[in-house]
């Protein structure tokens, strides 16, 4: 039979940058979507597929509401490898590292997953709209899968 994953139990959700491991916290609605891009090859004498290949592969990454620290918005003010407290005039984005584990519900398995590469275009730096804590959302697109794995305790 197989398991299912209590989504109320994130364990541990970080954001790892290239000089700072970011804890994020109060996580809801996040979604992990790997995808292909995927070539139809046909031959000249045939309207049928030939073969597929695939290639470009991305992973979008969504966090709808999350409670993290200041450091995220430093580590992506500063680009790649740097933190910043003002913008850097700096042409490589700063790329981070989400890792994420869940609980089975009778706690037997744990989900782990390990994004690699993320890019976020946009950041909300300033967001006072969620009653008692500022909530930042997150859409990037990472460029690898280091780790998906389910692990039996």
């Amino acid at each position: 039979m197989s398991e299912a994953y209590h989504l109320q139990d994130v364990q541990t959700l970080e954001l790892e940058a290239d000089t700072e491991t970011i804890e994020v916290a109060g996580v809801r609605g996040v979604t992990i979507t790997g995808s292909w891009e995927i070539d139809e090859l046909f031959t000249a004498d045939s309207g049928k597929v030939e073969a597929l290949k695939q290639r470009e592969f991305t992973v979008d990454v969504e966090i709808e509401n999350a409670l993290f620290d200041g450091e995220v918005v430093k580590e992506w003010l500063g680009g790649d490898g740097s933190s910043s407290t003002s913008v850097a005039d700096n042409s490589d984005p700063a790329t981070f590292t989400l890792t994420g584990e869940v609980d089975s519900t009778n706690a037997a398995d744990t989900m782990e997953i390990t994004v690699e590469q993320i890019v976020f275009p946009d950041l909300d730096l300033w967001d006072m709209d969620s009653e008692d804590f500022m909530e930042r959302g997150l859409s990037g697109t990472g460029y690898d899968i280091s780790n998906f794995d389910v692990v039996s305790e």
